[in-house]
């Protein structure tokens, strides 16, 4: 079953009927749901509400789950890998900075370390492996919209027989559409004028000029979902333009390139701007069974 809110009904022919709310699922959680009918007349409900939190027997699996409720309070600035990566006990080295500083493609690979052990690690989308294995090359991977992100759930241990990670497993799931439409803008932007300059006179005196710092964040993302056919097929769409500009300390660009002369000129940036158009449709084949289709469109400067 997806993440969500379900309502489980327990009927048989002589008994009244019983119905759940509120059971609350996450990513890779098994509900026990137990139910004691009456004798009556089917004509009868019980309707049970307010019930305790469940707790999941039947998985040996440690994991940290964060929705999307959650994301977009937390100062992250940007709902990305290292966001959940920061979050999680036991999680250190996530590269993205503060509020995302580190820039966007920092988060396309996997650098961090679970309780001191380095690599190992893997980023899934939907439960497809999209782990960027070419980082070390300076390839960028595939990064995820967290706008199209339903949850993001860090295992980190007691994991499944068939998993093939030896460190800990990332899951980012993804939104449905569903028959309601719904709209969604978020966005982030720093320049200079908001960075404080922390080069100080001591700093001065033995040889640095400039400082590290951001020149300019942004990050902009619209969405919408709804229905294309009520209770048949559903749609959900989603953009963003992001980059980062940073200025490293004591480093400059060569005004004399191509001499075997260097001459310090202006203090030297990294800059990385990126935009993404993704489209995810769902299929209620049957009573049981979905299909969904996914495209992102991803353009990246680096």
């Amino acid at each position: 079953l997806r993440p969500g809110t379900y309502a489980v009904t327990f009927s048989l022919s002589g008994f009244r009927p019983l119905k759940r709310d509120g059971i609350d699922l996450r990513t890779g959680f098994t509900a026990t749901v137990n139910a004691d009918l009456q004798v009556g007349s089917l004509e009868e409900t019980i309707t049970v509400t307010g019930a305790a939190p469940l707790v999941d027997t039947q998985n040996t699996k440690q994991q940290t789950v964060i929705s999307a409720e959650l994301l977009s309070v937390l100062p992250s600035a940007m709902k990305s890998l290292d966001a959940i990566l920061t979050v999680t006990p036991g999680v250190s080295g996530a590269a993205g900075g503060v509020g995302g500083s580190a820039g966007t493609y920092r988060t396309t690979s996997v650098n961090a370390s679970y309780h001191g052990k380095i690599n190992g690690g893997k980023i899934t989308f939907d439960g497809m492996n999209v782990t960027n294995t070419n980082s070390g090359t300076g390839a960028a991977g595939y990064i995820i919209n967290g706008a199209a992100v339903e949850e993001m759930a860090v295992e980190s241990g007691g994991v499944s027989a068939e998993s093939n990670v030896s460190g800990f497993t990332v899951n980012f799931i993804p939104k449905d559409g569903g028959n309601l439409f719904r709209y969604g803008v978020s966005g982030a932007f720093a320049d200079a004028s908001l960075v404080a300059n922390n080069l100080t006179d001591a700093l001065t005196a033995r040889g640095l000029t400039t400082t590290t710092k951001v020149e300019r964040i942004y990050d902009f993302v619209p969405s919408v979902g709804g229905p294309i056919r009520r209770d048949k097929l559903w749609f959900f769409w989603t953009s963003r333009w992001t980059g980062t500009r940073n200025q490293w300390a004591g480093t400059f660009w060569n005004r004399t390139q191509g001499t075997p002369v260097y001459t310090p000129g202006d203090p030297a940036q990294r800059e990385d701007d990126m935009w993404t158009h993704g489209a995810r449709l769902t299929w209620q084949a049957s009573a049981k069974n979905k299909i969904n289709a996914f495209v992102d469109t991803q353009h990246k400067l680096k």
